[in-house]
């Protein structure tokens, strides 16, 4: 048995690739019973959308790419299908160029589901430039800030949706799903008008957030692709089951890499015992 565990860090590389490419596999095609916790910071959010005023219309900063789709789509996917199956208004908007059209593209397939209608649920006004002075203006009167919605280019007064909101005030949840810093600008805006404001981040920024959820400056948060499946667990979403097991794929990853750890460094120690007893 020591002599296994001292041979083992020297396996190659070749087979631990090898086994971590089917443990990453096999839940996508065999149904694992691990077992999965919904966090605080995800229920969070998921009140606060439940407990939104029927006169409040959510703003949705969607400052992702492809570059974190694989974590921020399913993000966005599952808050967009919980404010779609609850008829909460909202207005897509992002620093991201491609953040807007890629969320718009995941709220018409949605739509078809729930029979929402653009115009009356959602309107996207389109990706933003000049950062955090653009947001302060908008913030005082959005209409001013956006002429017209990117996807008609039809004046805002035009829908619905969009007739609710004059300035910051008649916004009841702000919700950041992005895979940078953007985080910080929406921050400041939450500290000056008291908005409700919630971000679905890549698990890489989650720890930078938990000193805003301490001070309740977050009202929740969704961490990367688990934060994803646990609001899709918390809303029955329609992908529920798609997250959950790339979920368990992602957490046998982890369980291969825990193990070779520590099996590495048990074996470390045993070869480094037998030199000082040789």
């Amino acid at each position: 048995m020591n002599e296994w565990l001292i041979k083992l860090r020297s396996i190659k590389r070749e087979w631990i690739y090898l086994t971590l490419a089917i443990l990453v596999a096999l839940p996508l095609f065999v149904k694992l019973p691990l077992p999965f916790f919904v966090g605080p910071q995800a229920k969070g959010l998921y009140e606060a959308v439940e407990s939104l005023p029927p006169d409040k219309v959510v703003l949705l900063a969607m400052d992702w790419g492809p570059a974190t789709k694989g974590e921020s789509m399913w993000q966005a996917q599952a808050v967009i299908e919980h404010l779609l199956k609850k008829k909460k208004p909202f207005i897509i908007t992002g620093y991201d160029i491609l953040g807007p059209q890629l969320s718009e593209e995941l709220a018409d397939e949605l739509a078809k589901k729930y029979k929402a209608k653009y115009g009356d649920d959602w309107v996207n006004v389109g990706f933003i430039t000049g950062g955090l002075a653009f947001l302060l203006r908008m913030s005082k009167n959005f209409k001013e800030a956006f002429k017209e919605d990117s996807i008609k280019h039809k004046p805002l007064d035009s829908y619905s949706v969009s007739r609710k909101v004059r300035d910051i005030h008649d916004i009841g949840l702000i919700i950041n799903v992005t895979g940078s810093g953007s985080y910080g600008d929406w921050i400041i805006i939450q500290t000056t008008y008291k908005v409700p404001l919630a971000v679905a981040c890549t698990a890489v920024i989650t720890p930078d957030l938990y000193p805003f959820l301490d001070s309740k400056q977050l009202i929740g948060m969704l961490s990367g692709l688990k934060g994803a499946a646990e609001y899709e667990m918390l809303i029955k979403g329609s992908h529920r089951s798609a997250t959950l097991r790339m979920m368990i794929s992602q957490s046998m990853a982890h369980i291969l890499i825990i193990l070779l750890i520590v099996l590495g460094n048990i074996g470390l120690y045993l070869e480094r015992r037998m030199r000082t007893n040789a």
